[in-house]
Formats: structure tokens, sequence, C-alpha cells
């Protein structure tokens, strides 16, 4: 009989690709899960097994966080329109744009392996020769439910600034230092890319991942598990 409950050492990439000439992952997606399986009584050398993300708990929450990255674009636009009311200018004649400015917010968790978008921030509009950012609002956000951040490149470069990899690895010591996990907490960036089939490409970082490459980019169009 085997663990249904742990998995072992295995990576999950969620509805990422780690280039543009794979496919996005898409549901349903089987999850095979090679021997040997580490459970708290042996160690497991039996066939390889079948799991879907959305049937296990730590799948479904990795696979509805990037369907909760992916719909940050849209809440950011419709934030920049809320901007643009104000007088901000965020709109053009076609609609809001996320590249005058920042704008940011948490990924936490919420019940049965949802995840949720937090309060969006913005930041400053940009100004020649100075870098853009945006300070993200955590709110009452808990270091065991958040699962990372998100924020925009108005330059269109989406590799993290040192400022932006420097906060995401205080955030993962400070994870360490409770005794939480950190490898299901990832750094996304957005950038407007007119090839995308949505106008926006989304990239994402983990703890082990090289800043100065590109991260895997997530699916545009991913949606969540079906509760």
């Amino acid at each position: 009989m085997t663990d249904a409950t742990n998995l072992g050492d295995i990576i999950v990439t969620g509805q990422k690709r780690s280039n543009s000439s794979q496919p996005f992952p898409s549901l349903p997606q089987t999850i095979f899960v090679p021997p040997p399986y580490t459970t708290p009584e042996a160690v497991r050398t039996d066939s390889w097994r079948e799991i879907q993300p959305c049937n296990h708990l730590p799948l479904r929450r990795r696979w509805n966080q990037d369907a909760a990255a992916a719909s940050a674009t849209s809440a950011f636009q419709s934030y920049a329109l809320g901007l643009a009311s104000l007088n901000e200018g965020d709109v053009t004649p076609n609609g809001p744009v996320l590249t005058r400015r920042e704008f940011g917010a948490d990924l936490r968790t919420g019940p049965n392996g949802t995840v949720i978008l937090g309060p969006i921030s913005h930041g400053p509009v940009v100004q020649n020769g100075v870098v853009s950012n945006v300070a993200i609002t955590h709110g009452q956000l808990t270091l065991a439910n958040w699962m990372g951040d998100i924020h925009t490149h108005p330059s269109g470069n989406p590799l993290p600034s040192t400022g932006d990899w420097s906060g995401f690895q205080s955030m993962l010591s400070q994870l360490r230092v409770a005794g939480l996990p950190t490898s299901n907490r990832f750094m996304y960036t957005v950038v407007q890319d007119a090839s995308s089939p949505t106008g926006y490409r989304t990239y994402a970082w983990g703890e082990n991942d090289n800043p100065n490459l590109a991260g895997k980019e997530v699916n545009p169009q991913a949606g969540s598990c079906p509760i």
C-alpha cells in the first residue's frame, strides 16, 4: 500500500513552463511520482504512482497559486482604472495599462487549498532615471499563509531587481527561522508583452532559482482547481 499523503522529494511546477517551446500544464494533469517514497515508517521502492494535483492538498495549493498569479493582471488593470478615475492617468484610449507605475500584492492561502490575491498597492509614477518600485501592503498576512508576492515591471524586463530578490530572500529566511517550509513560495513579476494572448506575461522564481535568468512562465490562462 502506497502512502497517499507523503510524496517524498519531488519538484512540482504547477501551471508554469520552463521555456516557450513547452506547452503549459493544463487540467486534468497527472503527476508521476517515482520511487522511493519516503514515509515516517520506511523508504518504499514500489512502482511509480499517479497523482492528480487537485486531489492532493499541497499540489492543489500550488496549482491555485499560479492561477491567482495569472488573475492578478486583470486585478491590477482594474485597480489602475480606479486610479484613472482619480485623474492619476493610468489609462490609455484602449484601456488601463501597467507601464506607468508598479502594482503589487501578496498571495495568501485560503480555505481548502485556495490561494487568493491580497490587497493591491501601487508605487509612484515612473520617472526617467529612477528605478520603479512598489511597497506591497501585507495587512494581516502571517508567515504561515504567505505564498509569495507578485508585482509588475513597467520597464518590460521581468528579471527581479536586487531589491526584489533581497526582499524575497528575507521572507524565506523568516520562514526558516519559524520552521516553516520555503519550497512552495514564489516571487512573480508581470510585464506587458504584445505577443502574449492576454498582452502580459507572468514569470516566477523560487528559492533556488537564479534571479539573473528568466523565471518559469506562468500560464496566462491558468485556472483554479474546481471546488
